[in-house]
């Protein structure tokens, strides 16, 4: 009956990483007995009870206070700290008994249930409401979580419900009352035909959840969202949010939804979830609903001590971690630090050791202030790895097992006591036609037992065979695919640029089949030295090559102005895009804003959509909007990326300004109804002559072409067209070039090249996600599915 962690962690240190996480709101549980049974009771005397002297060890440790004090006394403490560094409260009535929650026999679910009395609970409600009265960091008291288990009755609902919020009401008229549903926070849609009739003033507010395990109706069945389309999976699912909680936030008598809970499973991601939450992400950013994520858990200090490693190569020819000719050591391992990685795995050659050995290399080891993972990548110093490189398995022509053991032992023993070197790699990714168990088994043992011997003190990390990993395979099907239908076209005696305007993955969390995905992806761009940037893009200033690293802001929908005015300052969204690391926005817009509304007011378009919250932010964050048209507000936006030293690529995605894309949106190719070739010219041509002069050095023809009117003549007829008005009205500025089929197909340049004289301006582009890949990649679950050999 306190808040979890503080067994852990400083109070205040737990609170901060809340705050630096960027949530503004605490959603606190507790249970009804803490106030109706517990609330004399002392803390060290509950955990004494309980049996766990870890815990009260812990406590003494990190917030020793808390063991002299009642339960509700630990709780002022903690609501009176988030105060402090400026977190509100929603206290959340989870649970009566004080347990975790739930099933639907766990007799704690709904009123009359063994520990649900409806009386007792009204009065703990009541005496914690009057408790806090007062209090400005509690904004939001919430009646109980997850209604549940076979009890559930509407009678029940109405009659004990109303009976609390009323009750909160009266105690505290200035807090949000909140109101769960039925069946775990999933279903309120009996308000349709019977509302809540009682009176909170404009306090009223009703809660929801959902989890990518217990979506609606079907969806409940978790996999579906890799068996059918994800689009139409995902309308489904709004469609069955909206029609279950969904609807109280429009009509004649709207109230405020909150998500108080939404979520996946933590432990790990995986392909539904992400497709779970990619839907969910876009249904609550376009209704702007409040949400909160379960749970903030502190993880601890305990035994084992969690790292985020990044590679660092030190195994090719010079012997040295790269990049020390670029910049100094501590701004290198600075950034490490900046983009919060607390380990780094240190790669070297055993060569090194056994035949180019140097006194001081332990200088630049040691310099390094986050744990390191000494890994021994090769023999030979060079780059790995493929199948016939003579580095990869034992007997190899560069891997000698004598001499390999021996390299490692007096690595070993040479960080004997460096505290800094926490773990030694025995090997990176075994391979190559001599792989077999009877040598793994044998040499790996000897290695391993001698570096422990050598050094007691270090993890000692084994690797298994085929590279350790499933996917090489499939990686080199992907580039052959992308060399094949994209790749070819910067090499040979026409070769031309190529920008990855789009590529990646769900992000809003990885999977085996996305790591697998960007990790391959991320080699070849690297490789081809393609990466995000803009390779045409030639530096006024030098003359050379200045690489872009975009990123994409839309400005194509309905609004038909950059996203996020009504949210913060314009002045405050870039300067977030530059401390990103960004140098370049890729600024999407529809042709329709220049051939049709061309003079329309921001204020008349938004009046027309009817979404005064919107109105509100922007005259909030960026007043001077809502006076202008659609192009002054690209104008304006254009005209601070510049004075913040950020570069534009102006993008047409669509027409018709809307969401893009699928195959009937009538937005995709030629002759489409929202994409009349003349109109389209016209539309760009505009938008170059207007632009002429400014530092926008990029222009991209056209988003995604696709649908089913796709053909190479009116690819070839249009896009020549257009690139040459483009050129004649901003001769400066580099022209984008688009694929079929979504922008991953121009294979059919081999065979008859785009002839037309662009000067060094014609840039060709292309887009690959992890769920769009090339031919049979485009089944993600195959980067896991297949087999090594």
């Amino acid at each position: 009956m306190i808040p979890e962690g503080l067994d852990k962690r400083p109070l205040k240190d737990i609170i901060g990483e809340i705050v630096e996480h960027k949530f503004n709101c605490v959603r606190l549980t507790y249970a009804i007995y803490m106030w109706t049974r517990y609330v004399h009771d002392n803390v060290n005397a509950t955990f004494t009870s309980l049996d766990v002297p870890g815990v009260v060890q812990g406590i003494a440790k990190n917030n020793p206070f808390v063991l002299s004090m009642t339960h509700v006394q630990v709780f002022d403490y903690v609501v009176r700290e988030l105060g402090i560094q400026n977190v509100k409260v929603l206290l959340d009535n989870h649970v009566s008994e004080p347990k975790w929650c739930c099933n639907d026999d766990d007799e704690n679910g709904f009123f009359h249930d063994r520990h649900f009395n409806p009386q007792e609970w009204v009065y703990g409600l009541t005496r914690q409401t009057k408790h806090f009265n007062g209090n400005h960091v509690i904004v939001a008291m919430s009646l109980r979580n997850e209604l549940h288990g076979p009890r559930q009755n509407l009678y029940d609902w109405y009659r004990y419900m109303s009976k609390a919020a009323v009750s909160i009401h009266k105690t505290n008229p200035n807090v949000l009352v909140v109101i769960s549903g039925l069946n775990y926070d999933t279903e309120l849609q009996f308000l349709k035909s019977k509302p809540l009739k009682i009176d909170l003033g404009k306090k009223m507010v009703f809660e929801t959840h959902l989890y990518s395990w217990s979506g609606i109706g079907t969806l409940k069945l978790r996999e579906i969202w890799t068996k059918q389309p994800v689009n139409r999976i995902c309308a489904d699912n709004i469609k069955g949010i909206e029609d279950r909680a969904g609807f109280l936030t429009t009509g004649k008598n709207a109230v405020p939804l909150i998500f108080t809970e939404f979520g996946f499973n933590e432990v790990g991601s995986s392909v539904e979830d992400n497709r779970f939450l990619t839907c969910l992400q876009t249904y609550l950013v376009g209704k702007d609903l409040d949400w909160g994520l379960w749970a903030f858990q502190d993880e601890g200090t305990g035994q084992r001590a969690k790292l985020a490693c990044a590679n660092w190569a030190g195994h090719l020819q010079p012997m040295i971690p790269e990049g020390l000719d670029k910049r100094p050591l501590k701004d290198i391992i600075g950034e490490i630090v900046e983009h919060k990685f607390n380990c780094v795995r240190l790669t070297y050659a055993i060569y090194m050791w056994t035949r180019y050995v140097h006194d001081n290399v332990n200088a630049t080891f040691t310099s390094l202030d986050v744990p390191v993972l000494l890994d021994n990548h090769v023999s030979e110093p060079k780059w790995c790895c493929n199948d016939d490189d003579e580095n990869g398995f034992f007997h190899d022509r560069h891997f000698n097992p004598q001499e390999w053991v021996y390299g490692l032992t007096p690595a070993a023993k040479h960080f004997n006591g460096n505290h800094v070197i926490v773990a030694m790699s025995l090997r990176n990714e075994l391979h190559g036609p001599r792989q077999n168990l009877y040598d793994r088994y044998r040499y790996m043992s000897k290695a391993a037992v001698s570096i422990h011997k050598t050094n007691p003190n270090v993890l000692v990390v084994i690797s298994g065979l085929n590279y350790d990993t499933r996917v090489n395979r499939i990686c080199a099907d992907n580039i052959k695919g992308i060399e094949d239908r994209v790749g070819f076209l910067t090499t040979g005696k026409n070769a031309v640029p190529l920008i990855f305007t789009e590529f990646g993955f769900n992000e809003v969390g990885s999977s085996v089949e996305d790591n697998g995905f960007l990790t391959c992806l991320q080699t070849y761009l690297v490789g081809k030295d393609l990466d995000w940037g803009l390779w045409a893009f030639q530096d006024e200033g030098t003359g050379q090559r200045a690489k872009l690293a975009c990123a994409n802001w839309a400005g194509h929908l309905q609004p038909m102005i950059p996203e996020g005015l009504d949210k913060r300052p314009l002045k405050d969204i870039i300067g977030e895009i530059v401390e990103h690391k960004f140098n370049c926005v890729r600024l999407t817009y529809a042709i329709y804003m220049w051939t049709r509304y061309v003079h329309d007011n921001v204020n008349a378009t938004f009046t027309s959509l009817d979404v005064p919250g919107v109105v509100q932010g922007i005259a909030k964050n960026n007043p001077f909007v809502l006076s202008m048209t659609h192009v002054q507000v690209f104008d304006s936006v254009v005209r601070e990326l510049g004075i913040q030293n950020v570069k534009v690529l102006l993008e047409n995605h669509v027409s018709e300004s809307k969401w893009c894309c699928n195959d009937d949106d009538e937005n995709g190719f030629f002759h489409d109804r929202h994409f009349n070739p003349q109109e389209w010219v016209y539309g760009l041509t505009l938008a170059a002559k207007h632009f002429n002069g400014n530092h926008v050095v990029s222009m991209s023809l056209r988003n995604e072409l696709h649908g089913p009117r796709q053909n190479l003549y009116d690819r070839y007829r249009y896009m020549s067209k257009a690139s040459s008005v483009y050129t004649q009205d901003k001769p400066k500025c580099a022209c984008g070039y688009l694929r079929l089929n979504y922008d991953t197909e121009l294979r059919f340049l081999k065979s008859k090249p785009l002839k037309i004289d662009l000067g060094k301006k014609m840039v060709f582009e292309t887009h690959l996600y992890s769920w769009s890949g090339i031919g049979t990649p485009k089944l993600r679950e195959i980067w896991t599915k297949q087999p090594s050999e």
